[in-house]
């Protein structure tokens, strides 16, 4: 399991994740290999975002689950979808916390 997590709140991620935030694993591109012998992997460039800034959203083209994104299609950060892994990490930070609904609340545990 990736040492560091967190949430995001930014209505993209929100979609993205199904929920009321996406919870990822923050990695270095270079420390995952991601196998796709069927070549199901795709990647569409949303740029409808809050800042503005273009991000590279992979899924599997075969079900449609959310595998990763990336701020740049080589970009050495991705952000892994949690929800892939059997356990997850308390997150170490909230992206956007300003649009957290107003009922979600993370306890330490």
């Amino acid at each position: 399991i990736p040492p560091k997590s967190a949430v995001c709140y930014c209505s993209n991620c929100v979609r993205a994740g199904s929920g009321p935030c996406s919870i990822v694993f923050i990695l270095d591109r270079s420390t995952i290999t991601l196998n796709d012998p069927s070549n199901a992997l795709k990647t569409y460039e949303d740029s409808d975002t809050l800042t503005g800034n273009r991000m590279y959203r992979s899924f599997c083209g075969n079900c449609g689950s959310p595998v990763y994104t990336s701020p740049a299609r080589d970009s050495p950060m991705l952000f892994l979808q949690a929800g892939l892994f059997d356990k997850i990490l308390e997150p170490a930070f909230e992206n956007m916390p300003e649009h957290k609904p107003a009922w979600v609340a993370i306890t330490k545990g």
